[in-house]
């Protein structure tokens, strides 16, 4: 591989990764709530919780890092995939 195209994935991992945690952090943001009920093994329910702000922002930080970790590598195999399909072609 040329610099130019190892400048080029460096330059599209990048941006993968960036807006797939902004589109996890959103989602998560929005989907996610600080109150939790938690049922026990007898079937009732606790009464509710409410998670702290850090906690709440520091668990959808990790998740959404979870998240676009995940995607990168989809995307990783994604271009490898592709590259072996367009050598085989010519």
């Amino acid at each position: 591989m040329d610099r130019m195209g190892e400048i080029e994935l460096e330059k599209s991992i990048i941006k993968v990764f960036t807006y797939s945690f902004i589109v996890c952090f959103l989602t998560l943001l929005l989907i996610r709530e600080r109150v939790e009920n938690v049922q026990d093994t007898n079937g009732f329910y606790s009464p509710p919780v409410v998670t702290p702000y850090a906690d709440y922002f520091l668990n959808i930080f990790r998740d959404s890092i979870k998240a676009s970790i995940v995607v990168l590598i989809i995307f990783l195999i994604y271009k490898l995939v592709t590259k072996k399909l367009r050598n085989n072609v010519v």
